[in-house]
């Protein structure tokens, strides 16, 4: 079947499945590492590297509200993703609330939807930041500008934690450290890329 690349715009003949949103020569653009990481000892994979592409095509749903994009990210591991998380809880890194607006969507909402996994918001920044703007000891200093929302249901409940780069893993820490406080049956993380400082 032919459909035509929401990357490169060009027509190429789908093979996989009806639905494919990339050709083969921009998904080849992409590096996937599968790379296994460990933050705080909660166990997880990070599925790209940070290159040019990947930096591109984020700054294009992202900055330029390039919203057809949100597809293209995890589009060749969502059957994968959704068999070994099919009981999770996506919990999604906080994102600057300005950025969001101003969009009209959030993200990390947007590109991990496609799982059909239930996605909640319990951790929100106490002020707009952004996590590429600071320096290293600001970087470090990030869970003291996260918060959690009271009442919430994470009690025994199987998390899992969704990011889009990873550089110093700060984020992520201070998220795990806030979700660990109400007692998770399970944390793992899934990161789309991972940056190399």
């Amino acid at each position: 079947m032919k459909t035509f690349c929401k990357v490169c715009f060009k027509e190429f003949n789908s093979f996989r499945n009806k639905n494919e949103s990339i050709c083969p020569y921009c998904f080849n653009k992409f590096e996937v590492i599968n790379e296994r990481i460990l933050i705080d000892n909660i166990k997880g994979r990070c599925i790209y590297k940070y290159n040019d592409f990947f930096k591109t095509l984020l700054f294009l749903f992202k900055g330029c509200f390039d919203y057809e994009l949100k597809d293209v990210f995890l589009e060749r591991f969502i059957n994968e993703i959704k068999i070994k998380y099919h009981s999770y809880q996506i919990i999604i890194v906080p994102s600057n609330k300005n950025d969001d607006l101003k969009r009209g969507y959030n993200h990390l909402r947007e590109i991990f939807s496609c799982l059909k996994l239930p996605i909640m918001n319990p951790i929100y920044k106490n002020k707009n930041f952004k996590q590429s703007d600071r320096n290293k000891i600001q970087r470090e200093q990030v869970y003291k500008d996260f918060s959690i929302l009271e009442n919430n249901s994470i009690n025994n409940k199987k998390i899992l934690l969704v990011d889009d780069v990873l550089t110093t893993g700060n984020s992520l820490k201070a998220c795990i450290n806030l979700i660990k406080k109400y007692h998770p049956k399970q944390i793992k993380i899934i990161v789309l890329s991972k940056s190399v400082e």
